[in-house]
């Protein structure tokens, strides 16, 4: 059997690293201090960095493409398992405070399925209501059955489904699952029930189907209009995630033409605004959704007016970014999606560090919004080295959509 071999895995396998450790930073540090972060940054660069020519040449030669379907339902179950034994005592408060970001999801939809202002009511913590109007109604179907938290489990399961159908192979997807699924910070979010999680997995997957559709797909363009709404839906859920347009439009455009990449572009900005102006115009001064700009507030002390630079400097960074070369496999793509999502985290980090006169990594688990796109992106270049690896059965040529 042939191993992987290092020549060019080193740069995506710390960029892999990079992307899954850091939004657990914050997390690991919590609850063993400083040097305990410290030593799962290091352990876990290590263990990306040489364990991955020991272990996944191995794993790769005795698993097959039916026991992988079989190990992710298995992980799916287990996950399942730890959310209905530890989602009841987090939420209780009990152990690690808690969260009410399922409990805002909760009595948002059911605003709205009664017919009332979803904004209105404030969460058991007294906070308001502050995920986008797209987040809400794709919170409604799981809220129906009994709570906004089930999300979360069905869409680590699309992703796995979307991995493999991306990656073309189940193996490699359920790497990727495992990578991501049982980081510190992932596994925080499934237990407490928080739509961080959720956002971005449907957020990633609908861009990979929306573009998937436009650019490769033998459909007709009224058959690919669907996976265009979607994904401005989508975009409804979270502020940051409109700041993905400029690079999906120009991902399209260099690969099918200016011309159709604004067609599609536009039918998502007008999902995104369909989606959200109605809910704002109804009620500007109770759409609590804006209140979240006062987030960056707390910053002015040592960045003056960073309401205004924290979205226009994001803004410059994927205006910047859209204009490299972005081909059919989507690595490019996705991977400048986690730079402009893992922008401000970086920025918020280094500011409140600053603030204390010492590292502060609260605000690393707002990373979780680039996580899946950065180990989704580096792990995808991993495997495009195909003439070094050895999978058992040769990997398609055509990584995602096609090259």
């Amino acid at each position: 059997m042939q191993k992987y071999i290092a020549t060019g895995t080193a740069l995506p396998l710390f960029g892999l690293a990079l992307f899954v450790l850091l939004p657990s930073s914050q997390e690991v540090e919590k609850y063993t201090g400083f040097a305990g972060m410290a030593i799962f940054l290091a352990l876990g660069t290590v263990v990306f960095l040489f364990g991955y020519r020991a272990i996944v040449p191995v794993f790769l030669s005795v698993v097959n493409e039916r026991q992988s379907l079989y190990l992710a339902a298995a992980t799916i179950l287990m996950l399942s398992v730890v959310f209905a034994v530890v989602y009841p005592i987090a939420d209780s408060g009990a152990v690690g405070g808690g969260s009410d970001r399922d409990d805002a999801l909760n009595l948002a939809s059911r605003e709205l399925l009664a017919g009332r202002y979803p904004y209105d009511p404030l969460t058991y913590l007294g906070n308001l209501i502050t995920p986008l109007p797209g987040a809400v109604l794709l919170a409604t179907p799981f809220v129906l059955i009994g709570n906004s938290a089930y999300q979360n489990l069905f869409w680590l399961a699309v992703f796995f489904v979307a991995a493999r159908m991306y990656l073309k192979d189940g193996r490699l997807a359920l790497l990727l699952f495992w990578i991501t699924a049982f980081s510190p910070v992932i596994l925080q979010q499934l237990v407490t029930g928080g739509d961080l999680l959720s956002n971005s997995l449907y957020v990633i997957g609908l861009l990979w189907l929306m573009t998937h559709t436009v650019i490769k797909m033998p459909l007709p363009a009224w058959k690919k209009v669907a996976p265009a709404i979607l994904f401005g839906l989508a975009l409804s859920s979270r502020a940051n995630y409109i700041l993905l347009l400029p690079l999906v439009f120009s991902m399209l455009g260099q690969n099918v033409g200016w011309r159709t990449a604004a067609f599609y572009t536009a039918i998502s900005c007008i999902a995104l605004a369909a989606v959200t102006l109605p809910f704002y115009l109804f009620d500007p001064d109770g759409f609590s959704p804006l209140h979240i700009t006062g987030f960056y507030d707390q910053f002015d002390t040592v960045l003056p007016h960073t309401k205004i630079i924290f979205p226009l400097a994001g803004g410059a960074v994927a205006a910047a970014l859209s204009l490299q070369r972005m081909d059919t496999s989507q690595i490019t793509l996705i991977r400048n999606c986690a730079i402009v999502h893992g922008f401000p985290v970086l920025l918020s980090v280094v500011l409140a560090s600053i603030q204390a006169d010492g590292i502060n990594l609260n605000f690393a688990g707002y990373g979780i919004s680039s996580l899946f796109f950065g180990a989704a992106a580096f792990w995808a270049a991993l495997a495009l080295n195909q003439s070094r690896l050895s999978l058992g059965g040769p990997v398609s040529g055509t990584m995602g959509p096609g090259r």
